[in-house]
């Protein structure tokens, strides 16, 4: 496997910290009213077996917490996706994006 220099590692955990934390974020906003929706229940249970911690803390006492904290990492990757990518103009222009 090929040694990934140092942007390269920055960029992995960037993509890694947008994918999670929009998992958690959609997690957290479903209903279970929507589990009849094809692929629904099949990401539910990906998500759980994927962040069970971050899953049993947003069901537990501080989940609001825990919710907000989520929603910042997501937005604070997606801002600094975007500046590296585009640039302050848009990144400014588009924080703090949450739409998932």
């Amino acid at each position: 496997m090929k040694k990934l220099n140092k942007n390269q590692r920055v960029d992995k955990v960037l993509q890694d910290f947008e994918q999670k934390y929009c998992d958690l974020i959609w997690y957290a906003r479903i209903n279970p009213k929507n589990h009849h929706i094809p692929g629904v229940l099949t990401n539910k249970l990906r998500v759980e077996s994927m962040y069970p911690n971050d899953v049993e803390d947003l069901k537990g006492e501080h989940g609001d917490w825990h919710h907000g904290f989520n929603s910042g990492m997501l937005a604070c990757a997606r801002y600094l996706s975007t500046l590296k990518e585009y640039g302050s103009g848009l990144a400014d222009k588009e924080f703090p994006m949450l739409d998932s």
